[in-house]
């Protein structure tokens, strides 16, 4: 959804989802990529339920850390 051929790379065993830019951080909240920053928002979205699904302890995005 961010960009075609986007990845992300999830750590089983530290929990750590490295996410790039395909989950961002409004303040506190995390939104997936949408706008400009985003190729296709139906796919960004699906990807960050996903992404979110694994239940990450920490996730490195390209704009920010998020921990829980």
């Amino acid at each position: 959804g961010h960009t075609p051929g986007h990845l992300s790379f999830y750590s089983k065993s530290t929990g750590i989802l490295f996410a790039g830019d395909s989950v961002l951080m409004h303040g506190e909240e995390l939104v997936p990529a949408h706008g400009i920053n985003c190729w296709d928002e139906k796919l960004g979205k699906e990807a960050f339920e996903r992404q979110l699904a694994l239940k990450p302890g920490a996730i490195l995005g390209g704009h920010g850390i998020w921990k829980k």
